[in-house]
């Protein structure tokens, strides 16, 4: 984990841009996501003269986004947080209170994730 503010602003920027790579191959398959972002990533990475460290997270991160490992950073959880509303749609969770109870209860373990989770489909 990124301790450093600096640090931890370039990585902001330096993901960001990654992340708008693996928005632009939503299309392919999702091992051919995680396999293509990871170089896509690397190569604009490597361009910006990114930090080494920084760089291997990211690509770490683009290179499992959709598979949660047992022991993930602040850094992974964000982005696979944020792709799960479309998830929720797209198969249909939404629809059956408890597996949407049980998906966010699940996925959304951070402080802001969990709340912008619930508020569509919870909040009165």
């Amino acid at each position: 984990m990124i301790r450093n503010p600096e640090a931890f602003e370039v990585w902001s920027a330096c993901s960001c841009n990654a992340l708008y790579v693996i928005t632009e191959l939503e299309v392919l398959p999702l091992h051919y996501q995680e396999m293509e972002g990871r170089v896509i990533a690397k190569e604009i990475l490597d361009r910006l003269n990114g930090q080494k460290e920084i760089i291997e997270e990211i690509c770490d991160i683009m290179g499992h986004h959709h598979s949660l490992g047992e022991r993930e950073t602040l850094h992974f959880q964000i982005p696979y947080e944020a792709d799960w509303p479309v998830n929720i749609e797209e198969e249909g969770i939404s629809k059956d209170r408890r597996r949407l109870e049980k998906i966010i209860r699940k996925v959304f373990k951070t402080v802001t994730g969990r709340p912008l989770a619930e508020k569509p489909y919870f909040s009165t």
